[in-house]
């Protein structure tokens, strides 16, 4: 049962570090030059995750590049990761209290 907590919490964390992703590109959606950044998550060793970001290249032939050039953020996605990151806090929060749930119905059972 430890395991399942162990991975809600990692889930959790993955969801705190892409809201925190998304709310900094939301912040400097009016900041010239400033790129988004998207949140890069691989498996690491044992039952580890590794989280990064990592910026799109400007498109040079988009004419939208350099330190004057508007932002890149796009409001939809940084949308759609923020919905993603409520309902991964939900889902990883129910995963918690069954796991709590579970520990309570063995240790009544041993009790």
């Amino acid at each position: 049962m430890n395991n399942i907590a162990s991975s809600a919490l990692n889930g959790l964390r993955v969801e705190s570090y892409r809201l925190g992703n998304a709310a900094n590109n939301v912040a400097n959606l009016n900041t010239p030059g400033f790129h988004a950044r998207r949140v890069v998550q691989s498996e690491g060793p044992g039952d580890t995750i590794t989280l990064s970001t990592t910026t799109a290249p400007p498109d040079q032939n988009s004419g939208n590049s350099g330190p004057d050039a508007a932002s890149d953020v796009d409001l939809v996605t940084e949308s759609v990761d923020l919905l993603t990151a409520k309902n991964g806090f939900a889902m990883n929060t129910k995963v918690l209290k069954a796991a709590n749930e579970m520990t309570k119905s063995l240790l009544d059972i041993m009790a």
